[in-house]
């Protein structure tokens, strides 16, 4: 049996809207910070925070584009820039020539570190600070389920 959808309603548009303005507010705000206080993007410190997460501090290419939900060129480019920056390195996979590992430099590490000191801070300013420990379990459960449904195959067929 095939479902149709209608439009959503105006609560449910009300409340996409609020989310994406928050959502923006936010990175906006986490990005003024990184800047002003480390000298990262947001992009850099998405980047970096998954390296520095990493065994070794290393990831293939494909892994890390993966985490960070980034298609490959935009990666690639990215982690060039970064690159010039001694923020990470990038060297070929000997296992295929093909391939690349990115790791995060030492310079990568104590920027990284100095961001996440900042970052923290601001998220507990802009949003953990204002939400009760029932709230803090909603926003979980609701972003819980939104990051399952996006890896539904189904949602990709449209």
């Amino acid at each position: 049996m095939v479902t149709t959808r209608t439009g959503i309603t105006g609560e449910q548009r009300a409340a996409w809207r609020g989310f994406q303005r928050m959502a923006v507010g936010v990175a906006t705000r986490l990005n003024q910070r990184l800047l002003a206080d480390a000298g990262l993007s947001l992009p850099d410190y998405e980047v970096l925070t998954a390296l520095a997460r990493a065994e070794g501090g290393m990831m293939r290419a494909f892994e890390l584009g993966a985490e960070v939900q980034w298609e490959k060129s935009r990666l690639s480019h990215h982690l060039k820039r970064m690159e010039n920056r001694d923020l990470v390195a990038r060297r070929v996979c000997e296992s295929d020539g093909r391939g690349l590992w990115v790791s995060i430099t030492e310079t990568g590490r104590e920027a990284w570190q100095k961001a996440s000191a900042a970052h923290d801070e601001l998220l507990d300013d802009l949003i953990f600070s204002r939400l009760d420990g029932a709230q803090l379990e909603q926003l979980d459960a609701i972003t819980s389920t939104v990051l399952l449904g996006l890896d539904d195959d189904h949602l990709c067929d449209h």
